[in-house]
């Protein structure tokens, strides 16, 4: 429930904010919403939603319980375009052992 207040909410300002501009000055007035398929568990048992916009942003995320806790574990991602035009792309997993991003625009450190 509270996802879907959420969720609600972030439409309602960004449907009430001025035309939102970048440092570039790039107008994103015109861009819609080309999937919005979503899967709410009222039970809490889980949830998926995907999401794609007109300007190649795209959101996904499922949550499925662990068999023994009923914790959730989180897989998902995003993926937008940069100004530069390059595809800037994560990955991540949240469950019992973290948040754990995966991507090729993120730091990599050496193992010691």
């Amino acid at each position: 429930m509270n996802v879907i207040f959420g969720l609600f909410c972030l439409v309602a300002i960004a449907a009430s904010a001025p035309a939102p501009q970048d440092q570039d000055n790039r107008d994103f007035s015109d861009i819609t919403v080309l999937r919005d398929d979503r899967d709410i568990r009222t039970d809490g048992t889980g949830y998926s939603f995907n999401l794609e916009t007109s300007d190649g942003t795209k959101r996904e995320e499922t949550a499925e319980p662990l068999p023994d806790s009923g914790a959730l574990v989180k897989t998902g991602s995003i993926e937008w375009v940069m100004p530069n035009g390059e595809i800037f792309t994560l990955r991540f997993v949240a469950d019992e052992n973290g948040y754990r991003p995966e991507s090729p625009f993120l730091p990599t450190f050496a193992n010691e």
